[in-house]
């Protein structure tokens, strides 16, 4: 998969979440759906940058870090 397939994969599962979170709202989806969009957002910052940067992308290691300062 392409890095722009893995970004519109994404954005696909949080439009269905939303669908879901309109059916039946609660908390657990709707802190699902901000942290999709906060992950979602990263990717394509990251992605971008990367397109910039003649394709260097961030690290799973970068990545693990981000998502642990996320939760703080």
């Amino acid at each position: 998969m392409t890095g722009k397939q893995v970004i519109e994969s994404m954005d696909n599962g949080w439009r269905a979440l939303c669908v879901q979170y309109d059916n039946a709202r609660d908390e657990e989806t709707r802190r699902a759906l901000n942290l999709l969009s906060k992950i979602t957002a990263k990717m394509k910052s990251e992605f971008d940058k990367a397109e910039k940067n003649d394709g260097k992308q961030i690290t799973i290691e970068e990545w693990l870090a981000w998502l642990n300062s996320e939760e703080d």
